[in-house]
């Protein structure tokens, strides 16, 4: 959408035509455009020299009274003001940045970083930090207090320099009981690990090495607190850990072998569901929900085969999308009787962000996933296309990546990786790269399984710090 100097309004289309409804519809230099852009109500205003343009009102909320042109305001529809010009025109820009020649309408805000909303207040004010955290230990071989910076409600724990189990600790099941993200087992216990109020201790032991000498640690961790699980739904959770400003939610659930609603406390859609049996059998696995896909497919977090078909009732989603009240749960992943351990996540702007990214095997441009924040921590799938496994031969791997900024903070490129799903010590590819920047990340590879052309990506992010503080480039 945008206001030709010629007079044309050019609204999907281009060069547009006439503007009959502005009385003044051409500009030219020395002339001072302003825009104002509703989203709230899904309107754009243009004004000249100080005057709104087809007696437009900016301030007439849902009538839209004068626009130039209006929408349905949808969460997923971006737009962002831009300025095209050629034949060496010379155009100032000011968004908000000194004051503006004619005072901008009522309840508008300047279009600058500052005027983005606050992630979070009080004394955790824009600090995502402090609801999620990522650690770094050099194994002792005793007992080691990790500090967090808060009682997690959940955390993943890794040797990194090593290949290695990812453990899976939460306090539902309480200390010491772990999950392996990497394979179908059920709950471990350990008994080598316990929560703390500022974060988590470890022991070492020969089984479970959490705390090996000459193992280097990495740790991934959330703010939960205990909470009064939802009854939203036919089959509720007998447990619940809640974060109302992480957008996060876990639940444990005893199954009664039919197809179920399960209630949740998250508001929204869940964008991610993680949902796992306590059990070691073959077909226990990491089920996984993604909003894009919606109840129609499910993927596995323990494995590399790219998202399947929900074909009936009692596969894992029952072909049915979750809610913002509940998700449903299909026979075969609620058979009676067993315990079921669930992980779920919704966005939350300023903190975390979920989304699908096309490949295109090019990096001229690179390829974008826009977050609001600057990333501490991404998680890449390739989940509609490429063959499973790792082929050393041509370097295709297809797997749950994982990017984090502990290794060299100052830097925007990241070669480092984990993956979720398997035992692999993390590694340094260059043909696994990605940007993380002050309001996304990018693909920075040709890669066939991580830039795959025209196959979809899908993705998870926290926010290191919001875009409304971040000084990255």
């Amino acid at each position: 959408c945008g206001w030709r100097m010629n007079g044309n309004a050019a609204i999907g289309n281009w060069p547009g035509s006439a503007w009959t409804a502005a009385s003044t519809p051409t500009f030219t230099g020395g002339d001072i455009i302003g825009m104002a852009l509703d989203m709230d109500n899904g309107a754009v205003y243009f004004r000249k020299n100080g005057t709104w343009l087809a007696s437009a009102d900016p301030t007439s909320g849902a009538s839209k009274t004068g626009a130039m042109h209006t929408w349905t305001p949808h969460p997923h529809v971006p737009l962002t003001p831009a300025v095209y010009c050629q034949n060496l025109d010379e155009i100032y820009l000011n968004t908000g940045a000194v004051p503006f020649a004619n005072q901008g309408p009522s309840g508008y805000k300047t279009w600058c970083s500052q005027n983005l909303p606050d992630f979070s207040s009080g004394g955790t004010l824009n600090q995502p930090n402090k609801f999620f955290n990522i650690t770094q230990h050099s194994g002792t071989g005793g007992t080691s207090s990790i500090d967090v910076g808060f009682e997690p409600g959940m955390g993943i724990w890794w040797a990194e320099n090593v290949v290695s189990t990812k453990y899976l600790f939460d306090q539902i099941r309480g200390d010491g009981h772990a999950f392996k993200t990497n394979n179908t087992d059920a709950s471990v216990s350990t008994s080598k690990q316990s929560f703390e109020t500022n974060g988590i201790e470890v022991v070492d032991d020969g089984t479970y090495e959490l705390n090996k000498t000459g193992q280097n640690y990495r740790g991934y961790f959330w703010n939960l607190s205990s909470s009064t699980p939802s009854t939203a739904g036919a089959l509720n959770a007998t447990d619940s850990w809640f974060n109302d400003t992480t957008g996060m939610e876990i639940l444990k659930r005893t199954g009664d072998g039919n197809t179920r609603t399960i209630g949740h406390q998250l508001g929204a859609e869940p964008t991610f569901i993680w949902d796992k049996k306590n059990a070691s059998g073959t077909n226990d696995h990491w089920y996984v929900y993604n909003k894009y896909y919606g109840g129609g497919k499910h993927g596995r977090l323990d494995r590399t085969d790219k998202f399947k078909d929900t074909e009936n009732t009692n596969q894992p989603w029952a072909d049915t999308d979750a809610t913002s009240t509940v998700f449903t749960v299909g026979g075969n992943q609620n058979l009676n009787g067993s315990t079921y351990h669930t992980v779920l996540f919704t966005e939350k702007p300023g903190f975390s962000r979920f989304g699908v990214l096309r490949g295109k095997e090019d990096v001229n441009p690179l390829n974008y996933a826009y977050t609001g924040f600057r990333p501490a921590f991404v998680m890449i799938f390739n989940a509609s296309g490429g063959a499973s496994g790792y082929d050393d031969s041509t370097r295709e791997h297809k797997q749950w990546y994982m990017w984090d900024i502990k290794d060299n903070p100052v830097r925007n490129w990241r070669s480092t990786l984990g993956h979720m799903n398997n035992t692999y010590a993390q590694t340094y590819d260059i043909y696994h790269s990605i940007v993380m920047n002050s309001n996304g990340f990018a693909f920075a590879t040709v890669n066939a399984q991580l830039n795959q052309n025209n196959e979809k990506h899908v993705w998870a992010a926290f926010a290191e710090h919001p875009w409304k503080i971040a000084r990255a480039a």
